[in-house]
């Protein structure tokens, strides 16, 4: 099964067999469409934002603001969500922005992971 992409460039369901080169495509293509900001913000702080109505290239503003790019983050839950199997959509399915989802898949992945290697130790 194929997930989320565009003009040929294909990224899988997430695959629990190999999930740092998915979480490393997804990074790409959220860098490719320029909303991997979304990903780094922490409620409540600073971060750097275009701001299209201005002569400066970003101004700061406050993630938890009115200000916040919700279709910033829309882009990167699509691209995040197209991607993941129905097990992981419902897994993920209560968080509203990019990062949590983000978040919540590397927490459960690396804890595969480590019970993985436990196993093989």
């Amino acid at each position: 099964m194929e997930g989320t992409g565009g003009r040929g460039s294909r990224i899988p369901i997430l695959p629990r067999e190999n999930h740092q080169a998915w979480f490393r495509q997804i990074r790409f293509k959220l860098l490719e469409k320029d909303v991997y900001w979304t990903l780094e913000l922490v409620a409540g702080t600073p971060t750097l934002t275009p701001e299209s109505s201005t002569t400066e290239p970003f101004l700061f503003q406050p993630y938890n603001s009115a200000s916040f790019s919700t279709k910033a983050n829309a882009s990167a839950m699509s691209t995040i969500v197209g991607a993941l199997s129905h097990e992981d959509q419902e897994y993920t399915e209560e968080f509203d922005r990019a990062k949590e989802v983000w978040e919540a898949l590397q927490r459960k992945y690396q804890k595969r992971l480590q019970v993985t290697l436990i196993q093989d130790g």
